[in-house]
């Protein structure tokens, strides 16, 4: 493991960068946890602190990041938290702070520390306002690979989950954390076999009407605290009642169901315990090197998914570039070549999470050479090119039509994007989801469990333009809807057939 450098304090005002300072953080290996992971202890203000300077010395905006906008997100966390647990004190505001780093700080942890000493002496309950406040300061830095996450896996096990997933419009992730801009619908669209959704009898497509009662859409604008019902907590047990309006027969009804804990590919873990292999890192923390946020690789049955279309058109579905993945697309092309003539491809990602960047430039290299599809750069532009093709595979010279949508996101945004760059294929589907900031470290925080992901550099495409919070607009746009999936349709994959075909 390497120790973070510290960076400069730009806003200090003239103050030692390093005064009375914590040890750095440290940053972790990015292809191994620990070999010898260390015992984990209570997080305590220093942790929070350590945190704080973390965030500056190392993540893309560190150098020109204001103190203020670091602090104001944890003191909003933090009293948000408070307040969730019926402890909100008359003395949680936030002085006024002035941009100079240690004093803003001092200023910060005073009242912090005012608050905590009002609190009962409750380890559980302090452990969770140190984790809302550090989420709460990378949640301020808008970087969509910048997360929170734990060495070790929290007691209690696997999250409790209903084994669905939603979408809307305009298409967002499968845990909205935003009403703005969302119009009608909201609607499912995966149900995992063998999960309380599934044992309902809900269905992709089914049409989110009501959640306990409370309406998804009151005068055009969503209720967004649904979604607090819909993602329970680690110890929720409490049953929920969905009401659902299933477009494939007009039909309204309304279920019951318990959250449980699921295992791998969804189903219930056995004994309640975490799910082997079920993170992408240790306790479910950032995902090392540069991969998605927690959860966002592709999981069992993850693809690639390979059928032959008339008119020797061969269709992959990839829900993530997991490692290896572009080896089997290019073998399972090369075995339905050997079987009859393939006159075209159609790379399905929507709803591809993501993964590794290498299985993106071997993909493309088999359909251009000579290519850099990522620019490396900093907060002050200095970029440098870091992802090219993969100049080994040979070309297979025949048309490529991909599909994206909005749940088509980072390593998935890049090659959306490279698509276009380069003029190799068409794109169908919907503008992807521009999560795209790219490669995150994991740096380990001095309780020894929490781990902050997050960039020092952002990705750029292949023609230096900016994908992350923009997406990538397709050539023909057909998004997919609740009509589609709840009756079978995929007009999409129609458009891709008729555009290789004719």
């Amino acid at each position: 493991m390497n120790i973070g450098v510290a960076g400069a304090n730009a806003s200090d005002g003239g103050a030692s960068k390093n005064r009375d300072r914590p040890p750095a953080c440290v940053r972790l290996d990015d292809n191994k946890p620990p070999e010898h992971p260390p015992t984990p202890r209570a997080a305590g203000l220093t942790t929070l602190e350590q945190a704080y300077h973390c965030i500056f010395d190392n993540s893309y905006s560190g150098p020109i990041l204001d103190s203020r906008t670091l602090l104001v997100g944890a003191f909003g966390a933090f009293t948000k938290e408070l307040r969730r647990r019926g402890s909100d004190r008359a003395n949680a505001v936030l002085p006024a702070l002035t941009g100079q780093r240690s004093r803003d700080w001092r200023a910060f942890a005073g009242r912090y520390q005012e608050i905590l000493d009002t609190l009962a002496d409750d380890a559980e309950l302090r452990q969770a306002l140190f984790t809302a406040s550090v989420r709460g300061m990378v949640a301020a830095l808008h970087d969509d690979h910048a997360a929170v996450g734990t060495l070790f896996a929290p007691p209690g096990g696997s999250e409790a989950s209903f084994g669905f997933g939603f979408r809307t419009f305009p298409v967002g992730g499968h845990n909205p954390t935003t009403t703005e801009g969302v119009t009608e619908p909201v609607y499912l669209d995966d149900v995992t076999p063998g999960t309380p959704a599934a044992l309902a009898g809900l269905r992709p497509g089914d049409l989110v009407v009501a959640v306990d009662g409370v309406p998804a859409f009151s005068n055009g604008v969503l209720n967004g605290g649904i979604f607090a019902l819909l993602y329970p907590l680690r110890t929720q047990t409490d049953p929920v009642r969905l009401t659902v309006r299933r477009p494939a027969d007009g039909g309204t009804r309304t279920v019951e169901m318990t959250p449980a804990r699921l295992g791998p590919g969804g189903g219930p873990a056995p004994g309640g315990g975490p799910a082997p292999g079920g993170d992408p890192a240790p306790g479910g923390g950032p995902a090392p090197g540069g991969g998605p946020a927690p959860g966002g690789g592709p999981g069992p049955g993850g693809g690639p998914e390979a059928t032959l279309l008339p008119g020797g058109i061969v269709k992959v579905r990839m829900a993530g570039f997991s490692p290896g993945i572009a080896g089997r697309v290019l073998q399972a092309i090369a075995d339905f070549r050997r079987a009859g003539s393939v006159n075209g491809v159609i790379f399905d990602l929507r709803g591809n999470h993501g993964g590794d960047p290498a299985e993106v430039g071997t993909l493309l290299g088999a359909f251009v050479h000579g290519k850099v599809w990522g620019h490396s750069c900093d907060v002050k532009d200095h970029c440098k090119p870091i992802h090219r093709t993969d100049d080994t595979v040979p070309l297979l010279n025949l048309p490529l039509v991909t599909l994206t949508d909005g749940q088509t996101v980072s390593a998935g945004d890049a090659f959306a994007s490279a698509v276009k760059d380069f003029g190799i294929g068409t794109l169908v589907g919907d503008r992807t989801g521009g999560m795209a900031s790219g490669d995150a470290h994991g740096y380990l925080l001095d309780d020894n469990n929490t781990v902050i992901g997050m960039p020092s550099t952002h990705i750029l495409g292949g023609n230096r333009e900016i994908i992350s919070g923009i997406g990538v607009p397709v050539d023909h746009r057909i998004p997919t809807t609740p009509e589609d999936i709840s009756t079978g349709r995929d007009p999409a994959t129609d458009k891709a057939v008729e555009l290789l075909t004719h």
